[in-house]
């Protein structure tokens, strides 16, 4: 089955419908995230996520980063991951702070979306 199409009733990774073009942000497009996504956002930026100069216009995700996010694509499409994708374990404590950052970052936009009946901030995991 090609990409993005979906069987009735079906949940799998890799079975969703094609994006629509009003899905598709334009130039000029404002994104609004809850505060605790946004810091979420800023703090896997600040610990490194990327490399490169936003002054420059040279920013890209490190190496590290790039390998997870084919992982996550291949998922999405319906792909298995291995059981163990970690090699060396981080700082737990970090570890530790980013699950609960994030825990309370995606329970805080729910809650703004049920609130408003739509999708005022979306959470893409």
């Amino acid at each position: 089955m090609p990409y993005g199409t979906k069987k009735p009733g079906s949940k799998k990774p890799g079975s969703r419908t094609p994006l629509k073009a009003e899905h598709v942000l334009g130039e000029g497009t404002a994104l609004f995230a809850t505060p605790r996504m946004y810091t979420y956002l800023v703090l896997a930026y600040e610990a490194g996520a990327t490399q490169g100069s936003p002054a420059k216009g040279t920013v890209k995700f490190t190496p590290e980063v790039e390998r997870l996010i084919e992982a996550f694509h291949h998922v999405l499409a319906g792909g298995v991951l291995e059981k163990n994708l970690i090699q060396t374990p981080g700082n737990q404590a970090i570890v530790d702070d980013l699950y609960e950052r994030l825990e309370e970052a995606v329970e805080e936009t729910n809650l703004v979306n049920k609130k408003h009946g739509s999708y005022k901030c979306q959470v893409l995991l």
